[in-house]
């Protein structure tokens, strides 16, 4: 069996809001660094390097959205925290949140 089969089936998370505040700052902190690493690469011409922590940032930036989302619903339904932990874990979902990050968090790519 897959080690990541273990941990998905073994965990037990529970939402709250002070932990998904938690987990929006510190996936806009990550995401900031990751941006400013990646600036780092490319004035060094590492374009392929950089171009991974770019998109690796807009994931994060994904985590932040659906983490900001979470924090007004009804974190005691347990289908809306299976819901939300789905989206944490959809790589293409946090990727195609973008737009709405540079809409509302520009100041982290400064």
């Amino acid at each position: 069996m897959k080690i990541s089969k273990i941990l998905k089936s073994e965990r037990n998370i529970n939402l709250n809001k002070d932990l998904l505040i938690d987990y929006y700052k510190g996936a806009l902190k990550n995401s900031s660094d990751l941006m400013k690493e990646s600036k780092s690469l490319i004035e060094r011409n590492f374009h392929a390097r950089s171009y991974f922590l770019s998109c690796t940032s807009i994931e994060e930036c994904g985590k932040a959205f659906e983490a900001f989302l979470g924090i007004g619903r009804n974190l005691k339904d347990p289908a809306v925290q299976k819901a939300l932990i789905k989206n944490f874990e959809d790589h293409n979902k946090k990727k195609h949140i973008w737009p709405f990050c540079f809409t509302f968090g520009t100041s982290i790519f400064n």
